[in-house]
């Protein structure tokens, strides 16, 4: 009889903690698993609110850019808005004194008029044209003669041409680089990196980590050959985002 309760006691004992570590087992699961949750949740939250900031920051750096150059527009005297060609020195001091390097007039065909600095281009001048004559201001890239890749802003405006007519817009430019610098995306971290990018995935300002000229391609090279299809998805959210203007 002792030996049959001794039996019964070792077999309960055995099975209790056999069940125990079933238990403490499936609570480590569970517990990584929520842990993950946790986290990914937080690198959302984070990831949104940096997103955000950052969005914010551009905006506001944009729109002090437009009225800086409504206000070169409206310090240029009229006799020197006649006479373009032999006051763009007096033009060039004024356009200085508000950090831009570049400034010119733009017609209809898309031909500029360079009132200060080397002659430029845009990627896309068909685009530019057409939101300017609706009347609105422009932002976009645009490169230097030299090949020097600047952001170009426009705002319509009708003054008279040097060799006759009369503008579509005024237009302003300043390195790429310098925005770099006013949203810190030179700064190297561990944690994250920025990047302006098109909607083909091109970079028009990136941080110094990002050695590929396109970013979807970068996507693809982190996730690796074994996670093509992440790679893709990715890809894809990030194309209707930009396309959603979201």
């Amino acid at each position: 009889m002792r030996n049959k309760t001794m039996n019964f006691l070792t077999i309960s004992i055995i099975t209790v903690i056999i069940a125990c570590m079933i238990l403490f087992a499936a609570l480590g699961i569970f517990m990584n698993k929520k842990s993950d949750e946790t986290l990914n949740d937080m690198g959302t939250i984070y990831m949104s609110g940096l997103n955000e900031r950052i969005s914010m920051h551009f905006k506001t750096i944009i729109d002090m850019r437009f009225s800086s150059l409504q206000d070169v527009i409206e310090e240029v005297p009229d006799e020197i808005k006649n006479d373009y060609e032999n006051k763009k020195a007096e033009i060039g001091y004024i356009s200085a004194a508000h950090d831009f390097k570049y400034l010119a007039l733009y017609d209809q065909e898309g031909n500029f008029d360079m009132l200060c600095g080397e002659p430029i281009s845009l990627f896309d001048p068909e685009a530019f044209i057409k939101t300017m004559k609706k009347g609105e201001k422009k932002i976009a890239i645009g490169k230097t003669e030299s090949g020097e890749n600047i952001v170009v802003i426009g705002i319509p405006g009708s003054y008279p041409l040097a060799k006759g007519g009369r503008s579509l817009a005024v237009l302003a430019g300043f390195p790429t680089s310098e925005m770099e610098k006013i949203l810190a995306l030179s700064e190297q971290s561990d944690i994250v990196f920025s990047h302006v990018i098109r909607q083909d995935g091109s970079f028009v300002i990136r941080s110094v980590d990002a050695v590929r000229e396109n970013y979807f391609d970068r996507i693809k090279v982190l996730f690796g050959e074994d996670r093509a299809e992440h790679a893709e998805y990715h890809v894809e959210q990030l194309k209707n985002v930009m396309a959603n203007r979201e």
